[in-house]
């Protein structure tokens, strides 16, 4: 019982394929534990008041952000030459 060249071919490129449909599973579920966590990090710092993003100052009243955040954020979405960072 022997397979021809083609046959053998044929297995190992469904072998591969296996492999690679097991390993992008593995990646979707790395990435929806990863998405769940940073979402419960942001609502706890959301509750609390403090910056979402820095996690260190409390944020601006209403907003989710410190000013330092924001005034990162702003300069960098204007296009500033250079935003000021700690």
């Amino acid at each position: 019982m022997t397979m021809d060249a083609e046959t053998a071919r044929q297995e190992r490129i469904m072998g591969i394929r296996h492999i690679v449909r097991q390993q992008k599973e593995i990646i979707e579920s790395k990435r929806k534990r990863a998405a769940s966590r940073q979402r419960g990090r942001y609502h706890h710092l959301q509750t609390y008041a403090v910056c979402v993003r820095c996690g260190e100052n409390y944020a601006i009243p209403g907003q989710t952000l410190c000013v330092e955040c924001a005034l990162y954020h702003n300069q960098m979405r204007s296009g500033a030459q250079q935003a000021p960072r700690r």
